[in-house]
């Protein structure tokens, strides 16, 4: 699953690359997802057992923070080289 996020965040600062933040921009967009994720199976578990969507704001924002800040010490540590060695790599290998 991480290989996924890994990719995720490689392309999202391949494509932000532009911009002078591109980590965080990249870092924000993946945590955004995680959360979603996260949210899509509470709502799909409310919808199978018919039970009411209990929420308020705290709920929805305190993951999302929670998987930044997972995020930021994950991708700190990392060089983005590495990522982008390993994709360049896959996408080679296909052709």
């Amino acid at each position: 699953m991480l290989r996924f996020f890994d990719y995720l965040y490689y392309g999202a600062r391949k494509f932000y690359n532009k911009e002078r933040g591109s980590g965080v921009s990249a870092l924000v967009l993946i945590a955004l997802t995680q959360a979603l994720n996260i949210f899509t199976v509470y709502f799909l578990y409310c919808v199978i057992s018919e039970t009411k969507v209990y929420g308020n704001k705290l709920i929805f924002i305190a993951p999302y923070f929670f998987f930044l800040v997972l995020n930021v010490i994950r991708y700190s540590k990392l060089d983005p080289e590495i990522i982008k060695g390993k994709w360049e790599n896959k996408k080679e290998n296909k052709k």
